[in-house]
């Protein structure tokens, strides 16, 4: 009986510390790298209230920090400055990812998922709000960036490139970026 109760607490006990709690798995701090056939040194980078691409800058990109926000979701801030959060953000012309305070107002809209592409080391960033995804639309010319690029929040298979960034007529390839591998610091 006493050889049995011991069997039992050393299974709870295995049982207890094996099992993981999957809703935090992402948190941490993370570059954000977007895996571009141009250049694998390419980052989103932190612009003031904006978000943008660090094209072929190795050593200039932004660090992240990824809140968890409870049931695997995450608000993703600038790691040096966690009072600003990437939010899905409505503007004038679409809908755009924006860093905003974190801020009662906006927290529907400053909260995403982290979904892993199967068979890669790459996810996507999806607003929890909107069900839409961070996407790159990126132009390039002789495998250079050309023109504008723009970021926004959009379906994961919808891609504009060709037509909302100006002079991509005269560009080589337009396509659009929407899983992000992420490099832990």
């Amino acid at each position: 009986m006493k050889l049995h109760f011991i069997n039992s607490v050393i299974l709870l006990l295995l049982f207890t510390t094996c099992k993981k709690d999957h809703s935090d798995n992402y948190a941490g701090e993370y570059y954000i790298r977007v895996p571009l056939v141009e250049n694998d040194k390419s980052y989103l980078n932190a612009n003031y209230g904006s978000i943008d691409l660090a094209y072929d800058a190795f050593d200039y990109k932004t660090l992240w920090k990824f809140i968890p926000a409870g049931d695997g979701l995450y608000n993703i801030a600038v790691a040096d400055s966690t009072s600003r959060y990437i939010t899905d953000f409505e503007g004038w012309s679409g809908v755009y990812p924006h860093l905003l305070p974190s801020d009662a107002s906006f927290a529907a809209h400053q909260v995403f998922r982290i979904v892993r592409k199967r068979f890669t080391n790459t996810a996507y960033l999806q607003s929890n709000y909107s069900g839409k995804y961070i996407q790159l639309q990126f132009c390039s010319k002789d495998k250079r960036l050309w023109a504008e690029l723009l970021i926004t929040v959009a379906d994961k298979n919808y891609c504009d490139a060709n037509t909302s960034i100006l002079s991509s007529a005269d560009a080589d390839t337009c396509y659009c970026v929407t899983n992000f591998e992420l490099v832990r610091k």
